[in-house]
């Protein structure tokens, strides 16, 4: 294995922290917490695909799934008017269109397209009890080879399973499309939402589906107070843009029975090309970062869980505690690879970790030698990492 510290990086490509990752699964691994070995397996898969999600995200009945049939221009995901959506379903690229559901205990099946409804529906997998851990649809789409787009059961709605499938997706996402709907102005619980998520998604497109449903001064004055909303919440961004869309007229006009109107689809196309896939290999980066500091930071609560009921030796425990501090330190100080405003980012996530590792650390001297004091009944030295 390379050494903890290296990041692979090929000719005018994003670093990759592959190496660091694995070096936190076996850490994560010899400690047997499963979910976290499982989540730095998932981060190093999506890396080593170079796998970028584009998640719509929003209430129930925003009309997301219809948001995505009208982005691929094919009806793939299941519509209906009660809420629909109840797991995690993506999009990707293939050359041919197919399905697949992956289940909770590992077991993975491919199914007719006909049948996704019966895995994703609340009507037909009720709270889940199928039991299905994602749902992977394929689809010959120009735009699936750029991203993949993630459809998520919507926030809000009386399944409250459905909202805390979306909220523990969260930490995955690299770029969001927010769906608000024409019909309906900005709620408090979208507020809420947005609130939670602006700081670890900076990559936000909005858009005001079913706009076909308003006159023209009706979507002036819905676009121009759901503005006024989102400003309030993003301050400190000035490019806020809301689209309006309507994915009804645009599936329409593809299958012949509309009236030619696309619905505003070529401009989010337009949007998503310029503001997010020109951008993908730095919002990759930084999102990963976040991802593995994210997920680190996890496991070093565990280790001081760990070291707190003396289940792990002390000289193991800062073994471990200091390869994953190089590691952080390696990736953070690559920053001058990006760009300035990442850059700043990312240092000030590494002097947060470092300051958080390094306070944990001499809790930890601290306590071992107070324990090996009262045990042995005599006086214990134990040197600090400054001498």
């Amino acid at each position: 294995m390379n050494s903890p510290t290296t990041i692979l990086r090929d000719q005018n490509k994003k670093p990759d922290a592959r190496a660091d990752i694995e070096l936190f699964r076996q850490i994560a691994h010899s400690i047997s917490d499963k979910p976290l070995v499982n989540s730095f397996q998932e981060l190093s898969e999506k890396i080593e695909a170079d796998r970028f999600y584009l998640v719509i995200v929003g209430l129930f009945k925003r009309g997301k799934s219809s948001l995505i049939n009208a982005l691929i221009g094919q009806e793939l995901a299941p519509v209906a008017v009660t809420p629909l959506t109840s797991v995690i379903t993506f999009f990707e690229y293939a050359t041919e269109s197919r399905a697949q559901v992956l289940f909770a205990d590992g077991r993975s099946e491919n199914i007719p397209l006909a049948t996704v409804v019966q895995y994703v529906s609340e009507e037909e997998n009720p709270e889940n009890i199928k039991k299905v851990q994602f749902l992977r649809i394929y689809a010959n789409v120009p735009v699936l080879e750029q991203v993949t787009l993630v459809d998520t059961p919507g926030l809000g709605s009386l399944f409250s399973h459905n909202s805390d499938t979306t909220l523990s997706f969260l930490p995955k996402i690299d770029a969001a499309l927010f769906v608000l709907s024409a019909d309906i102005p900005i709620s408090k619980t979208d507020e809420e939402f947005l609130l939670q998520m602006k700081h670890s998604i900076p990559n936000v497109l909005f858009v005001l589906n079913k706009s076909d449903l308003l006159s023209d001064e009706e979507l002036r004055k819905m676009i121009k107070y759901n503005l006024g909303s989102l400003k309030k919440i993003f301050r400190d961004n000035d490019d806020i843009e809301l689209i309006p869309v309507s994915s009804r007229a645009y599936l329409q006009k593809i299958n012949g029975n509309g009236s030619g109107h696309d619905g505003n689809l070529e401009l989010l196309h337009a949007r998503i090309r310029d503001k997010i896939i020109q951008s993908k290999d730095e919002i990759l980066t930084l999102q990963g970062i976040r991802q593995i500091m994210a997920l680190a930071g996890q496991l070093g609560t565990l280790l001081k869980e760990k070291a707190d009921t003396l289940q792990l030796p002390m000289n193991e425990l800062e073994s471990k505690r200091h390869s994953m501090q190089e590691s952080l330190e390696f990736m953070a100080a690559g920053k001058e690879d990006f760009e300035a405003v990442i850059k700043q980012r990312i240092d000030q996530l590494r002097q947060k970790v470092t300051g958080q590792n390094e306070l944990k650390r001499k809790e930890l001297e601290a306590y071992c030698n107070r324990h090996l004091k009262k045990e042995k009944g005599e006086e214990v030295y134990v040197p600090s990492r400054e001498q």
